[in-house]
């Protein structure tokens, strides 16, 4: 008797079904994904079911999370190009403040600062703030040098790179992120520094987050760095203003240590 007792209190104990959590946990998954349009459905039922944040809440047995519906809301609408809705659910996220407290949702707030509100996150108070047409980061806003590639060799490698990773020819432009990363490393490889600069912005746009072993397609994984190799392409190109900024975001969001042998190599290209 004394055993079922222990065990009905233990069960009692567990938290009940958390209508919150399913949609929720599915849009944390499509955002790291870049799949903002779906991300954003689930994500706004989520905050439909629960509207206040929280750290360490309790979901499914004994597993807790940080539940931050506001910036990840603020990154699937970014995503899928809605500027003035991500701004919006970026403010809520900033204004809740778990976010800022939360270990892995400071760094994406820091990315989504700067991309959402570009110049105006780091604008003195005594400046007025960017319109939003010059809301850009700053390592976007730069002087484009002439490509190196021809434009039908530069085709060729496009397509390439559209067949390894399962997409058909055309579909460049609505690609997801990862083919723009992928682009812009075979770009790198091949000496144009100019396009790789403009695909690895490309793909740091859809998806904000850096991502040890992140799943591209496939049973396939990669480490993914868009602000080293944003800093790296700008360093190369003498872009050294651009290439400090988009360096120092790379260390607030604790890409890859110093101790890295590219990270030596960019320092020194950045001559510092």
């Amino acid at each position: 008797m004394l055993r079922a007792f222990v065990l009905v209190s233990l069960l009692s104990a567990l938290p009940a079904t958390v209508p919150w959590y399913g949609p929720y946990e599915k849009g944390v998954q499509l955002v790291q994904e870049g799949r903002g349009a779906e991300a954003r459905a689930v994500l706004e039922q989520a905050l439909a079911l629960r509207a206040e944040e929280g750290l360490r809440l309790p979901t499914e047995g004994i597993r807790y999370v940080d539940y931050l519906p506001h910036l990840y809301l603020a990154a699937a609408c970014h995503m899928s190009g809605d500027a003035a809705v991500a701004r919006q659910q970026l403010l809520a996220a900033q204004r809740s403040g778990v976010a800022a407290r939360s270990e892995a949702g400071s760094r994406l707030l820091a990315a989504y600062e700067l991309l959402i509100l570009g110049a105006a996150a780091e604008a003195p108070a005594s400046k007025p703030a960017p319109s939003p047409a010059t809301q850009r980061p700053r390592y976007a806003v730069y002087a484009k040098k002439p490509p190196l590639l021809a434009d039908a060799e530069f085709r060729r490698l496009q397509q390439d790179v559209l067949t390894r990773c399962h997409l058909g020819s055309g579909e460049a432009e609505h690609a997801p992120w990862y083919f723009h990363y992928e682009l812009g490393l075979a770009l790198e490889k091949r000496g144009d520094h100019q396009r790789a600069l403009d695909a690895f912005i490309e793909s740091a746009s859809r998806k904000a987050q850096p991502q040890q072993l992140a799943r591209i397609y496939g049973v396939w994984f990669m480490d993914y760095l868009p602000y080293f190799q944003i800093a790296r392409a700008h360093a190369r190109l003498g872009n050294l203003e651009c290439a400090r900024d988009a360096y120092a975001l790379s260390r607030r969001l604790g890409e890859a240590s110093e101790k890295d042998k590219d990270f030596a190599e960019l320092k020194a290209l950045l001559k510092d």
